[in-house]
């Protein structure tokens, strides 16, 4: 690939990552690229021919890997760690060793995956990555497809000037209380028509308990409650739910050795991380030998899953790494927040950069080649990310209406519980784990029923949000046009790319 192609590369990586930027601080997860990039990269070969090039499907896997390697793992550290350890409080480092920190958990993450990927992508089947491969071998030109992404990203492009540009438009719609609103929002509607109905209803379902029950029953005093019930709900389901994930799998891969020419690139990540952790989170031995020692062990769980399930377990990994480092020796807030972001971003990094090696074989691309610009994607991501992270938050604070961030508020109240500030909320926590684990019960009777994870979630949202999700799920059930990749795609990039650049304004 020339350097031209590989600039505009980067450039495409950087407004798939602004999506996942949004959504991370917005709704607290982030979400594979790669089906977006794919319409991205076929879009881009209709306009530019001759700069895109056409050497097969091997350019596309390329991009593939370095527009997910800019988005995912460094979107999961910034939306969850880093986002933690800012609102904790704690006194931040400069600005450069923050990002040189993200970029070496990414990096790490994309070297652990090199020695799984011969006998995990045998056995597993990596559904997103496959999915990608096949939406590139059908986005041809004059393909359907392609016309319905272009033409909903000019209409959601419209949209959002007239709303957020020209304010001819609400931003929520009032059904006649503070509370009940929808929000006139086409990101909301295309990520709830791809998580589905059930997830969606159950974070429906969380927030009209939270929001409307609870301080109708229980008055003022439900707001400092609702969080410590709800982590402790999502701690007991969640890890419960993943350890059950993991039955039935193949037993733990035996550690293949990383090439000779590999694997001096990881030890140099690793030895970076070390280095940064005993001088910006100042760290001490005993943090720094656990998390080598179980960074593999996260990273083959990570691959595993998500090769079966399709599903990064970051939550379940991010509490379970937390409740180890409190064991081993509980220490402050924000550096257990940082910790935990290189077991979870690592593992994150390496389920990421599987499936993409899934869709590269697919497509007849060199794992070797895939490899460079994965890794190039892993470390340039967050030189671009985490310093758009900290200018974004000058006007706009982490935990406020804009930028939310749930997963970081979860993560930071789970490391308060394990740290033993606030002991008053621990009969409300407990209540919560109680909660998890019978629901985890019912749940192996009825397995067709909601989980407690999307439910305890929405104590970190708001109403109108998840209502808004529940109804593009809703819509996407009775209407097959809605359920399209395409249409899905255009309406998450759309809004959250253009947002974010009038927020930069």
């Amino acid at each position: 690939m020339s350097p031209l192609r590989f600039l505009i590369c980067l450039t495409a990586g950087f407004f798939l990552g602004l999506s996942n930027l949004y959504i991370g601080l917005r709704l607290g997860f982030v979400y594979g690229v790669a089906i977006l990039a794919a319409f991205t990269w076929t879009g881009l070969k209709l306009i530019l021919p001759r700069v895109a090039g056409d050497n097969g499907w091997v350019e596309t896997a390329l991009f593939l890997s370095m527009a997910s390697a800019m988005s995912f793992g460094c979107g999961t550290v910034i939306s969850t760690s880093l986002s933690a350890f800012i609102m904790s409080g704690a006194p931040l480092p400069p600005l450069y060793l923050l990002t040189l920190w993200v970029s070496a958990i990414c990096g790490l993450g994309t070297c652990l995956a090199l020695p799984l990927r011969r006998r995990l992508l045998a056995e597993l089947k990596f559904p997103s990555g496959t999915v990608a491969a096949t939406t590139v071998k059908n986005l041809d030109r004059g393909k359907p497809g392609m016309a319905l992404f272009s033409w909903t990203l000019l209409v959601v492009w419209i949209w959002v000037a007239l709303r957020d540009w020209l304010h001819l438009v609400q931003a929520r719609f009032p059904a006649g209380s503070p509370v009940l609103h929808l929000q006139s929002s086409p990101m909301l509607l295309g990520l709830g028509s791809l998580l589905g109905p059930r997830i969606c209803l159950g974070m429906l379902a969380g927030a009209t308990c939270f929001f409307l029950a609870a301080p109708a029953v229980f008055g003022a005093t439900a707001s400092k409650s609702i969080p410590w019930f709800a982590v402790g709900l999502m701690i007991s389901a969640g890890l419960l739910d993943f350890g059950r994930s993991l039955r039935g799998l193949a037993p733990a891969e035996e550690s293949r050795p990383v090439s000779r020419r590999h694997l001096p690139v990881t030890l140099s990540f690793a030895a970076v991380l070390c280095l940064l952790h005993a001088i910006i989170f100042d760290f001490s031995w005993i943090y720094l030998l656990l998390a080598a020692v179980v960074v593999w062990p996260f990273a083959v769980v990570a691959c595993r899953v998500t090769g079966e399930t399709d599903v990064v377990p970051t939550g379940a990994l991010g509490k379970l790494s937390l409740l180890i480092f409190s064991m081993v020796r509980p220490a402050e807030v924000g550096a257990m927040t940082a910790a935990t972001g290189v077991l979870t971003g690592a593992s994150a990094s390496s389920a990421d950069f599987l499936n993409d090696l899934r869709c590269g074989r697919d497509l007849g691309c060199p794992p070797a080649r895939q490899f460079r610009y994965q890794l190039a994607g892993a470390v340039l991501g967050p030189l671009i990310f985490v310093p758009l992270l900290f200018y974004l938050i000058r006007d706009n604070p982490l935990g406020g209406e804009v930028f939310p961030a749930p997963a970081a508020q979860i993560w930071l109240e789970i490391a308060k519980v394990l740290a033993g500030g606030e002991g008053a909320g621990f009969p409300i926590f407990a209540l919560g784990l109680a909660c998890g684990a019978l629901v985890f019960t019912i749940r192996l009777r009825f397995p067709k029923m909601p989980g407690a994870v999307p439910f305890a979630m929405a104590a970190f949202l708001d109403w109108g949000t998840t209502a808004t999700l529940a109804l593009g799920a809703l819509l996407a059930r009775f209407i097959p046009a809605i359920r399209d990749d395409a249409f899905c795609c255009a309406l998450i990039a759309a809004e959250s790319a253009v947002v974010l650049l009038l927020l930069l304004n």
